[in-house]
């Protein structure tokens, strides 16, 4: 905790904008630094960039192309398996019937 300033006036205010000073310190100096080498800001960037762009594309080829086949193999025997019986409600058990 030495980056806290304590003391009696406001203290609590400093405890609390203490981080977001130190966040913001942080982004100028990470701009800065960008700033200063272009060529290996263009290739973050790039390599983002082609990152997100591949992330997609397999996205989409898996989401059009294998995810519908899979489905429907899985669905196939879904109206085989359901009950030959109504499925009753949680209050139909607890009503007596009676035989008369």
């Amino acid at each position: 905790m030495s980056g806290i300033i304590r003391d009696k006036s406001g203290a609590d205010a400093r405890m609390k904008t203490q981080p977001l000073e130190c966040l913001m310190h942080d982004i100028q100096h990470g701009a800065r630094m960008l700033a200063k080498s272009p060529g290996f800001t263009l290739l973050a960037a790039a390599t983002f960039a082609l990152g997100i762009g591949v992330n997609v594309t397999m996205f989409s080829v898996v989401n059009s192309a294998l995810l519908p086949a899979v489905l429907r193999r899985a669905s196939a025997g879904t109206g085989r398996s359901l009950p030959a019986t109504p499925i009753r409600g949680p209050d139909s058990a607890a009503t007596p019937t009676s035989t008369t």
